[in-house]
């Protein structure tokens, strides 16, 4: 038989599918597929029914919809343009408002092999971590704020763990008025600084972290994201660092450099008055699973603080007794093995 053509035109005004996936579902696999298996046909099954049909002929697809329905996820003006050739699917165009932000896509699907291949690019504006989070089941949002993201990437697969597993991507990303909603940067300065000092600790501190807009380069390895680097600041505070997030173990491992210029961190922060500390990389550490993260989270990265500890003792010595530079270099070089213990 000659190959096939298909010119597929489809708009309305409103689409919900959660009224058809489960029933296609259903039928695809037989009832016995796992979860991961029975998403995958999900994903890919819209687009295997045309190619088969199509028995390597060309297609064109356009889809337009005021409003579609997916699960709990409101897309509003959808639209997907793609070109079929073979086992060769082009989604020129797939974009629609949601979350109080937008998305457009476009990938590069090929059935053919035995794991399909995907490539994609993927631009997001303005889009809510918050909604996104509740859209997508999660108890809390770890990081609010919005999203924006440019992206590429690629992976294979037949299921929704295997393309996960084997996704590769990079782009960059930004986050409007990100807060960190587990656990305090400032709250950890703020202690580190009291410590060297030796004022007491009488502040009380909200839970989370308001940090100014986040700029990062990201690079998805599987379950695996990486912000490395990233920059934002709290008041006076910079913050600079790299972050891991392992998206499948829930867990985090962020290294913020803080530097402070000025006495007081934040309008609500605390006074720093050593100049020991201000206009100084400070390392924190802060390393978690997102179930437990808290207070505890975070803690200063290295021998920062015996560094800060020494140099501050010393400074007392010289203050307050009368030593001459052989003496005091004794006692200094003394004081670096105590702590260097």
């Amino acid at each position: 038989n000659a190959p096939k053509n298909l010119d597929l035109q489809l708009s309305g005004t409103s689409l919900d599918l959660n009224h058809y996936i489960s029933d296609v579902d259903n039928k695809a696999s037989g009832g016995a597929k796992t979860a991961g298996q029975t998403q995958a046909a999900a994903v890919f099954a819209p687009l295997a029914g045309p190619v088969a049909w199509l028995e390597g002929g060309n297609g064109a697809i356009n889809i337009g919809f005021d409003k579609l329905i997916v699960d709990t996820l409101s897309l509003d003006d959808f639209q997907l343009t793609s070109r079929i050739k073979g086992a060769v699917v082009e989604i020129t165009r797939l974009s629609a408002n949601t979350l109080e932000g937008a998305f457009i896509t476009t990938a590069n699907i090929n059935l053919k092999p035995r794991q399909p291949t995907l490539s994609f690019t993927q631009q997001i504006s303005g889009l809510s971590l918050e909604k996104a989070a509740a859209a997508f089941g999660s108890k809390k949002a770890e990081v609010t704020g919005q999203l924006n993201l440019n992206l590429d990437g690629r992976t294979q697969g037949l299921t929704t763990d295997e393309l996960h597993r084997n996704l590769v991507s990079s782009g960059e990303l930004t986050v409007v008025q990100p807060r960190i909603t587990s656990f305090n940067v400032e709250r950890s300065y703020c202690e580190i600084a009291a410590m060297v000092e030796q004022t007491p600790v009488t502040q009380q501190w909200p839970m989370g972290t308001q940090l100014k807009d986040l700029k990062a380069t990201i690079n998805v390895n599987g379950h695996k994201l990486t912000l490395n680097p990233y920059t934002t600041a709290i008041g006076n505070l910079s913050v600079r660092g790299d972050a891991v997030v392992n998206t499948q173990a829930m867990t985090f491992n962020v290294l913020a450099v803080t530097r402070l210029s000025g006495e007081r961190t934040s309008e609500n922060g605390c006074v720093v008055k050593s100049k020991r500390i201000r206009d100084r990389d400070i390392p924190i550490r802060c390393k978690d699973s997102f179930e437990k993260a808290g207070a505890k989270s975070c803690a200063p990265d290295g021998d920062v603080v015996k560094q800060l500890l020494q140099g501050a003792v010393m400074d007392n010595i010289r203050k307050n007794s009368k030593l001459d530079e052989k003496t005091g270099d004794a006692v200094e070089s003394l004081l670096k093995g105590i702590f260097g213990r």
